[in-house]
């Protein structure tokens, strides 16, 4: 009786080749990553702008000048809260 010799493709859980023990670079996953990055980036970039707007005065002029702790407790907060909603947006 002969036995089956092994076969010397190797396989990853998922059924795709492994190249060398290094399973194959998809890019499709890193051009997603780069865009979700980028359009993370932009909608918190408006949306701080936005917020700068709305508030009525220079955020930046009340932090920077006129030293305002408040204002930039209040401008981080925000700024923490946009973040995660961006984040969770585009993910």
């Amino acid at each position: 009786m002969r036995l089956a010799r092994p076969s010397l493709r190797l396989r990853s859980a998922n059924n795709r080749r492994i190249l060398g023990g290094v399973m194959e670079l998809n890019f499709s996953y890193l051009w997603d990553g780069a865009l979700h990055a980028v359009m993370g980036v932009v909608l918190f970039a408006i949306s701080l702008w936005v917020f700068d707007q709305a508030s009525g005065r220079s955020v930046r002029k009340q932090v920077v000048e006129e030293k305002n702790t408040a204002a930039a407790i209040l401008a981080g907060f925000v700024a923490l809260a946009l973040g995660v909603i961006v984040a969770a947006s585009v993910h």
